[in-house]
C-alpha cells in the first residue's frame, strides 16, 4: 500500500520529481514544473486543457439556464426571437410569392387554348378579317394557296387581308393563345411559300382556309417566315377544329421562329495546382542598402521617349526599361539607343494583354483561356523581338501588364527565366507615379511637381522601385521635374540604380535573381 501511494505521488512526466498537483482532466500526478494552471483547473498537457474546456461547456450552459433571468432581459430575448421568427416568415412568404409569380408568368407565355371568333367579309380589295378575343392575340392564318398571314389585334379589331382565298367568307371557330404584352407588330406580315401538296376535296360547308396558332416566343422582332410544312390529313384538320384544347399545328421549329440569341457561355478559368516554387512578390527591397530603382514601362507608343533618354543621359542615370514586343518591333532604333546607353531592358509581354480578372472583379485570378503555353509565348516572342533588334539577350526580369499577376504567373515566368518586378507600396502609399493619366480633370492626375512630392513622401525610399512610363501625351512631360527628385535623393544619400543592381546588394533577393539568370541562360543563350 505504501509503495502504491509513493508511485502516485511522483510526477507522471518526470518520475524523478515528487508530485504535488493532480490533473483536473486525466487525474495524473504532476510536479510544480509540469503543472499548467487554467481558469478551469490545473492540467498536465495541452490535450488535457482542450478536453477539460469541452467537458465544461455543457455544465456552463446548464448553469446559465438555471440562473434567474431579470424580467427586462427575458422580455428583450423573447422579443428578439419573435422578430427573428416574423422575419423568417416574411422571407418565406416572399419566396413563395416569387415562385407563384414565376409560374404565372410562364402560364401567360403559354396559356391554354382559348376559343375566339373570326368573321370574314368580302369587299373590292379583298377580305376583311374581324377578330373578337383578348388583347394582344397573335394568329397565324394559312390559306389553301400556301400563303401565311400573321395578325395581331386588340380585344376587338379588324385587319385587311388582300388576295385571300375566296372560300373564306363564313364565320369559323378556332383556337388561339393570348400572349403576354410586349409584341410589337403593327402590320400584316405576308410570306409567300411553295404550294402544298394537293389534298382531297371534302363536301363541307366549312371554308377551305385553315386557321393555325402562332407559337409564343420572346418579344423579339419577327423574322421572315419560312415555307409551311406539309398539310395534315383532312381527318386531322377536322379533329383539331373540334377539339377543346387543340395542339398547334405550327410549332416554333416548323415556323423557325428564332428566339433571342443567347450569349455564348464564358469559358471558366482553368484550375492549376497551388504553385510551390513561385518567388514572393518583389516590390520593396528592404536590405538593398541606400539605393532606389527607377523603372519605365513602354507599351506601343514612343511619344517623347527620345526626350526622356536624353534627360537620363544628362543626369547620368541607368534605369530599367520594361518593353513590350510591339514596342521593340516598332521602335528598334530607340531600343538600341537605350541598350548602348547602359539601360537594362526587361520583358513586359508582347501584346500587353490582361492576365487576370483584376479589371473586372479586383481579384487576381487567371482570365479564362490564359494557359501556361500562351503566357510563356508572350514572353518568348518579346525575347525574340529584342534579339532581332539588338543581337543581345534581355535581362531576366519582367513586369506584368497593368500589374496583374499572381503566384501561378510568377512560377511560370520563373520557369521561362524571368523574375517578376512590381513597384513599391507601403502604408497606403505607392511609388507608382500615375503618369499615364492624361486627363487633367481626373482625380488621379498629378503634374510633374506633384509627382515629385508624391515620390518623396514615400515612407521608405531605400530599396524602393519607382514606376514611370516611356511615353506621354501631356503638354508638360511627367518627368520634367525628375532632376529635382534625383537631387533630393542625393541629399538623402540614396543612389538611383537599375533593378538588377538593387537585387545584387540584397541577401534576400540575390538568390532569386541568380536562379532566374541561370534559367534564362539555359533557354536563350
Amino acid at each position: 500500500m505504501e509503495k502504491t501511494q509513493l508511485r502516485k505521488e511522483h510526477c507522471r512526466i518526470h518520475p524523478s520529481r515528487e508530485a504535488s498537483h493532480r490533473c483536473a482532466c486525466c487525474g495524473s500526478w504532476i510536479c510544480e514544473r509540469c503543472v499548467q494552471p487554467t481558469p478551469l483547473g490545473e492540467v498536465c498537457s495541452l490535450r488535457c486543457r482542450i478536453l477539460l474546456f469541452f467537458r465544461r461547456i455543457p455544465e456552463s450552459i446548464f448553469s446559465l439556464l438555471r440562473k434567474d433571468v431579470p424580467p427586462l432581459l427575458g422580455f428583450c430575448i423573447l422579443l428578439s426571437l419573435s422578430v427573428m421568427l416574423l422575419l423568417g416568415m416574411f422571407r418565406l412568404h416572399g419566396e413563395l410569392v416569387e415562385v407563384a409569380e414565376g409560374n404565372a408568368r410562364a402560364a401567360r407565355l403559354q396559356p391554354p387554348g382559348a376559343v375566339h371568333r373570326l368573321s370574314f367579309s368580302r369587299n373590292a380589295d379583298g377580305i376583311t378579317l374581324r377578330i373578337d378575343g383578348p388583347p394582344d392575340t397573335r394568329i397565324l392564318v394559312e390559306n389553301s394557296n400556301g400563303k401565311l398571314y400573321l395578325l395581331k389585334t386588340n380585344a376587338e379589331g379588324s385587319a385587311m387581308i388582300r388576295n385571300l382565298d375566296p372560300g373564306l367568307d363564313a364565320a369559323v371557330e378556332f383556337h388561339a393563345r393570348s400572349l403576354s404584352p410586349g409584341w410589337d407588330l403593327e402590320e400584316i406580315l405576308e410570306a409567300p411559300s411553295p404550294s402544298p401538296s394537293p389534298t382531297p376535296k371534302r363536301e363541307s360547308t366549312r371554308p377551305a382556309g385553315k386557321i393555325r396558332v402562332a407559337a409564343p416566343v420572346l418579344p423579339t422582332p419577327m423574322p421572315t417566315l419560312p415555307p409551311p410544312t406539309p398539310h395534315p390529313s383532312p381527318t386531322f384538320r377536322a379533329s383539331m377544329r373540334a377539339a377543346a384544347t387543340p395542339t398547334p399545328f405550327f410549332t416554333p421549329h416548323s415556323l423557325s421562329l428564332r428566339p433571342t440569341p443567347r450569349p455564348s457561355p464564358t469559358p471558366k478559368p482553368l484550375r492549376y495546382p497551388r504553385p510551390r516554387n513561385a518567388p514572393p512578390v518583389l516590390h520593396l527591397v528592404t536590405d538593398g542598402g541606400p539605393r532606389i530603382a527607377l523603372t519605365f514601362d513602354g507599351g506601343a507608343s514612343a511619344n517623347r521617349t527620345a526626350e526622356l533618354l536624353d534627360l537620363l543621359q544628362t543626369l547620368d542615370i541607368r534605369a530599367t526599361l520594361f518593353l513590350t514586343g510591339e514596342f521593340i518591333e516598332k521602335q528598334p532604333a530607340l531600343v538600341r539607343r537605350a541598350v548602348l546607353a547602359g539601360h537594362e531592358i526587361g520583358n513586359h509581354s508582347f501584346s500587353h494583354p490582361h492576365l487576370t480578372t483584376y479589371a473586372e472583379s479586383h481579384t487576381q485570378k487567371l482570365i479564362p483561356g490564359m494557359t501556361r503555353e500562351r503566357f510563356i509565348e508572350e514572353l518568348q516572342k518579346t525575347e525574340q523581338a529584342f534579339r532581332r533588334a539588338t543581337g543581345r539577350s534581355m535581362a531576366p526580369l519582367w513586369r506584368a501588364p497593368f500589374g496583374e499577376e499572381n503566384a501561378i504567373l510568377r512560377e511560370w515566368a520563373m520557369e521561362a527565366g524571368y523574375l517578376h518586378v512590381r513597384w513599391s507600396y507601403l502604408k497606403g502609399k505607392s511609388l507608382d507615379t500615375l503618369d499615364w493619366v492624361d486627363n487633367e480633370h481626373s482625380s488621379l492626375y498629378r503634374n510633374s511637381q506633384e509627382i515629385v512630392r508624391r515620390l518623396l513622401s514615400f515612407p521608405h525610399l531605400e530599396g524602393g522601385i519607382v514606376l514611370m512610363h516611356l511615353s506621354t501625351d501631356r503638354p508638360e512631360a511627367p518627368w520634367a521635374h525628375l532632376p529635382e527628385f534625383v537631387e533630393a535623393l542625393h541629399q538623402r544619400k540614396i543612389s538611383p540604380v537599375k533593378v538588377s543592381t538593387l537585387l545584387e546588394h540584397s541577401h534576400t533577393w540575390k538568390k532569386w535573381l541568380e536562379k532566374a539568370s541561370k534559367r534564362h541562360r539555359e533557354l536563350y543563350e
